[in-house]
């Protein structure tokens, strides 16, 4: 399998997991439907595929992301995950988002087999 393939499955598995996790509830508004976000942004593979409470990623509704895209629901956003985990762990998440080594394709297939074998549980 290419980066790039590898990349996409995990993009995929994370995208079902995070489904589950959520209940297909928006993170910030509680409204049903909506995709996948990111509060810092994807190019950053170190958090990219947190499924964690804590981790960059939840379920926003179309009209939340939406917004978010658009620059209105960052502080929203930003202030729903810090009132559900706290300042530290988003200190920490900014942390290791900025990590500048790269992930090696062997850690990504790690990561796309836990989700994999989560999933089947």
């Amino acid at each position: 399998m290419t980066r790039r393939e590898l990349i996409a499955a995990l993009d995929r598995a994370h995208g079902r997991a995070l489904w589950l996790r959520e209940r297909g509830r928006c993170f910030v508004c509680g409204l049903p439907g909506g995709d996948a976000a990111h509060l810092i942004g994807r190019r950053h593979l170190a958090t990219r595929w947190d499924l964690h409470e804590a981790g960059n990623v939840h379920f926003l509704c179309r009209s939340c992301h939406a917004a978010d895209h658009h620059g209105r629901l960052l502080p929203s956003y930003r202030e729903s995950f810090i009132e559900r985990n706290n300042q530290e762990a988003y200190n920490h998440l900014m942390q290791r988002a900025s990590a500048v080594d790269p992930l090696p394709d062997c850690v990504l297939e790690e990561k796309l087999e836990a989700m994999r074998g989560d999933r089947d549980q």
